[in-house]
């Protein structure tokens, strides 16, 4: 119907941002996998999780946010979580926020 293909066409850029940052977010996770960094990430999953269960909880209860969550909102938050991801593992693998080896 052609009121889907406007909203389809409208997220599309929001949408394509998300996915495009999807890669590369997997190709850092499995570089700090290989480091064995698994106490940092799994410190990180803990951290994005609760704010994205957060932000969810928000989104769906606050009534003045509730209107963030058209399709566009959504692929938004995809985005943001995935820059926010991002972001954080270039850090962390740049060598942001690490301990020096210990002897």
């Amino acid at each position: 119907d052609a009121e889907v293909t406007r909203l389809l066409r409208r997220a599309a850029p929001i949408a394509a941002a998300g996915l495009l940052l999807h890669p590369p977010v997997v190709g850092m996770e499995g570089c700090l996998l290989a480091t064995k960094d698994v106490r940092w990430l799994v410190r990180h999953y803990v951290v994005t999780g609760g704010i994205a269960v957060a932000a969810t909880q928000l989104l769906l209860k606050v009534g003045a946010l509730r209107s963030a969550l058209s399709l566009d909102g959504i692929w938004l938050y995809l985005a943001a979580f995935q820059a926010t991801r991002a972001i954080s593992f270039v850090g962390r693998l740049a060598g942001v926020g690490k301990s020096p080896p210990k002897r």
